[in-house]
């Protein structure tokens, strides 16, 4: 990206920013005359639409809170600050996280006003630490780590829960700066294979009893509209999905949504009779759709209204092109 010339950058950077939550750059601009005072200013309307690379940066109060400034990274990644003290950053395919929070003083119209690149800044790579954790329900244990900036970590083999437990992989990367600030993200590295009863959230639905599941218990009791959801997910390489279901009643159809409970579809498998709540069968279906990033997962239950107690979810398998990892 060329960078602007200094009649008119820091308008359209501010008017990116803070109005229009874009990022305007020019491509590149006519050859400016020797005597500056000789220039007639130009104004946003007489640059070319040509002139511009135009992306959008972030939407919303969520991914933008007070916006104040902005600093564009090397790999097209952006910094920008909110007035109470917050730094977000947008990478280059538009997901937005929050890099860091300031304690800074907000009162009235105070706070943190702005931010900049500092162009002589290098990365200390001993200082760099990446950790591996093993998560289980809602705590992590901490496995291995490495310090650098690139390698390979070992993960061992987990020996010590059952394959119906609730366990997921999480690598924590860590940075202490000069000054002595240390900033971190952690990656959520999800199982395919999942038990229906570890939901992050439900609305309707019961944990249910059975000695055949896998883990010894299914989601049941469900009526039509009833959900459960799972955070985070990143669906993008998912091909397929097979749940493992049984119905004693009058069977339905189980949508898997992403966002909310009225989000995109991204399947829908039919679910048929099976003769019996502990007579478990797996359904198939093609998963399409995929939001490209981090995204909350909804599986919906559908049937007849009122009917009650429709059919169980014992456990869900998505068949992937690879391994995902969500970045948060």
């Amino acid at each position: 990206m060329s960078p602007a010339p200094p009649r008119w950058s820091r308008y359209a950077t501010a008017l990116a920013a803070l109005l229009a939550a874009t990022l305007a750059v020019p491509a590149g601009g006519p050859a400016l005359a020797a005597d500056p005072e000789a220039r007639a200013p130009r104004v946003a309307a007489d640059i070319p639409a040509a002139d511009y690379q135009q992306v959008q940066l972030a939407l919303g109060a969520a991914e933008l809170g007070e916006a104040m400034s902005l600093a564009v990274l090397p790999d097209r990644s952006v910094l920008h600050t909110a007035r109470d003290g917050t730094v977000r950053l947008t990478d280059a395919a538009g997901a937005t996280k929050t890099a860091g929070k300031l304690a800074v003083y907000a009162h009235d119209e105070e706070g943190l006003q702005g931010i900049a690149v500092d162009p002589g800044f290098s990365i200390d790579c001993s200082k760099v630490k990446v950790t591996y954790l093993l998560g289980h329900d809602s705590h992590r244990h901490q496995i291995t780590s490495k310090n650098g900036c690139s390698g390979t970590i070992d993960v061992p083999v987990d020996g010590e829960h059952d394959t119906a437990a609730n366990i997921y992989g999480v690598f924590d990367a860590e940075y202490t700066d000069a000054g002595g600030l240390t900033t971190r993200s952690d990656s959520v590295l999800q199982p395919r294979h999942r038990q229906g009863e570890h939901f992050a959230a439900h609305n309707g639905v019961q944990v249910a009893p059975h000695g055949p599941a896998e883990g010894g218990a299914t989601v049941g009791y469900t009526d039509n509209g009833d959900w459960l959801s799972f955070t985070p997910y990143v669906l993008s390489n998912a091909t397929s999905i097979t749940a493992r279901v049984a119905s004693g009643g009058a069977g339905g159809t189980l949508e898997v949504r992403a966002g909310s409970a009225t989000g995109t579809l991204l399947s829908s498998l039919t679910v048929a009779p099976t003769g019996g709540w502990e007579n478990f069968v797996n359904v198939t279906a093609d998963v399409h759709n995929a939001p490209s990033g981090p995204t909350e997962l909804f599986f919906v239950f559908k049937g007849p209204a009122g009917q009650g107690s429709l059919f169980d979810l014992d456990a869900f398998t998505f068949d992937t092109q690879g391994a995902q990892v969500d970045h948060r």
